[in-house]
């Protein structure tokens, strides 16, 4: 019954997630206004507004002007709804809800960069702040400052020779600092293989202005899923 709950919970959640990050992402208000479709602008039904199911049975279209929504408000509704019970499952209380709040911010900022190209220095770099030391209260400071040292220098290295966006730059160390190196190691190897997976579908070329924060999110998510079962 417990795990259901926190399946509906984390559905639900990834739902309002990606619907305050791309009202923010564009500036809208985030009270007072009902949800619409882009496309028709026609305040959407609430049967419609059921996370997962109603993206299935509609195919992702809205009812009125068969306009597309966007597949990452689905992607983040069932990932959520996964990690949620597993995370709940494996850790103690407090980790739980360190996780649980780490993905809603990587799933926010991944919204961000996803509808805007561009994410807040500002809210990457404050949200990081919060959860690295929230870490290091519950688990006490890494054991290897050296190993982490290197790393930054390494990653502002490929940041200062314009290979990686200030923002994917800043979100890694926050990674880093909070969850250790080989964490962070193991979610870039995951980012990596997914972005170049995307780029060989989408047909995307070089110069494209490319959003990586997902990737890093999608990272993220498959390296707790497998940190929980190895």
């Amino acid at each position: 019954m417990l795990i259901s709950y926190l399946f509906l919970l984390g559905a639900c959640l990834g739902s309002f997630i990606t619907c305050t990050a791309t009202r923010h992402a564009l500036n809208q208000s985030q009270l007072g206004q009902r949800s619409m479709c882009d496309y028709c602008g026609v305040n959407i039904p609430w049967r419609d507004l059921i996370p997962i199911y109603a993206f299935l049975r509609l195919r992702g279209h809205c009812r009125f002007c068969k306009g597309q929504f966007p597949a990452y408000s689905f992607i983040f509704e069932c990932s959520l709804a996964i990690m949620l019970p597993l995370a709940f499952a494996k850790l103690s209380p407090p980790l739980f809800i360190l996780v649980t709040a780490f993905l809603f911010y990587l799933t926010f900022l991944s919204v961000m960069d996803f509808t805007n190209r561009l994410i807040s220095s500002r809210l990457t770099i404050g949200g990081g702040l919060i959860f690295i030391v929230w870490h290091y209260l519950l688990l006490g400071l890494p054991d290897s400052l050296l190993e982490i040292l290197l790393f930054s220098l390494f990653l502002f290295a490929l940041c200062f020779q314009q290979k990686m966006g200030v923002g994917d730059f800043i979100l890694l160390l926050v990674i880093q600092l909070t969850f250790g190196i080989h964490f962070c190691l193991i979610v870039t190897l995951f980012a990596c293989i997914s972005a170049l997976l995307y780029f060989i579908c989408a047909n995307k070329t070089r110069y494209q202005i490319f959003a990586f924060v997902p990737h890093l999110t999608l990272g993220t998510y498959l390296t707790f899923a497998l940190s929980f079962y190895i």
